[in-house]
């Protein structure tokens, strides 16, 4: 298995639970094909940006192993349900 392959899996299981090929697809929304042939040649960094937005790995982390693998802070923006929308609240803050 490709060493940054192995990182992702290991990072959707420390980081949300998720463990095999199909859940971290799924978690992804990748084909399980397209998360298999990551196995054999990497994450692309289209990937490695997906993961970091979806998971909160870091996808410089994920590609190199270098530094943290998490982010080191909360992020202000949540997923929303399909269908829903959210406007962003514009405060002096």
């Amino acid at each position: 298995m490709h060493p940054v392959t192995e990182r992702l899996y290991n990072a959707a299981q420390a980081l949300r639970g998720i463990s095999g090929q199909s859940a971290v697809a799924r978690a992804l929304n990748e084909s399980p094909q397209t998360v298999k042939n990551w196995e054999t040649r990497g994450v692309s960094k289209a990937g490695a940006l997906k993961a970091e937005e979806l998971l909160g790995v870091r996808a410089a982390w994920l590609l190199t192993g270098e530094g943290a693998m998490g982010g080191g802070f909360k992020s202000n923006v949540q997923p929303v349900a399909s269908g829903m929308r959210r406007y962003p609240v514009i405060s002096k803050i």
